[in-house]
């Protein structure tokens, strides 16, 4: 008689549940009841957030990160700096230049992801040509470095600045 009277209070959608736990514990009270029904539709709601976040990330909307092979830079002859509007800022062919950016960008293989977000563009990349074949380019962003494949990776401000002073230009993101 007592389970009938709490299931008259309830949402018809919250019977089963109600009905449930009155069912196997006689002694709740309308409030520990609601209590109770807040208490799983939470859980209900957290389970649900975390199954579509792991189905999201399964999906490739995750960062993929790979290591990426710069050794063919090193045959480059010729380097031309250049903005994102394609704009030549200089070109040089100076060994000691070339060989200090392919150093740099050899030395860090590791952690060249591909955010789901989307590629940002950096305001000036160097561009390595052996004669006139192009090999690859290296863009520079606000706080990252782009290479092949629409691949970045994020520098530390003294990389950053080292690679402005390989590049030979001001920071185009100064203000």
């Amino acid at each position: 008689m007592y389970r009938h009277l709490i299931l008259k209070r309830i949402k018809p959608c919250q019977q089963f549940y109600a009905s449930s736990l009155t069912l196997y514990f006689p002694s709740l009270r309308m409030g520990t009841l609601r209590w109770a029904l807040i208490v799983c539709r939470s859980v209900f709601r957290l389970l649900v957030t975390i199954c579509i976040s792991g189905m999201l990330a399964a999906c490739g909307f995750a960062e993929d990160c790979q290591s990426l092979d710069f050794s063919s830079l090193a045959h480059a002859n010729r380097m031309r700096i250049a903005t994102n509007h394609d704009k030549t800022i200089r070109e040089t062919t100076d060994q000691t230049e070339i060989a200090a950016l392919v150093k740099f960008i050899s030395v860090r293989t590791e952690s060249w992801c591909k955010p789901w977000a989307g590629i940002p563009i950096g305001l000036a990349r160097a561009e390595l040509y052996a004669d006139k074949k192009l090999l690859g380019s290296v863009s520079l962003g606000s706080n990252f470095a782009g290479a092949g494949q629409w691949r970045i990776r994020i520098l530390e401000k003294s990389e950053r600045e080292e690679l402005l002073h390989i590049f030979a230009i001001s920071d185009p993101y100064a203000k």
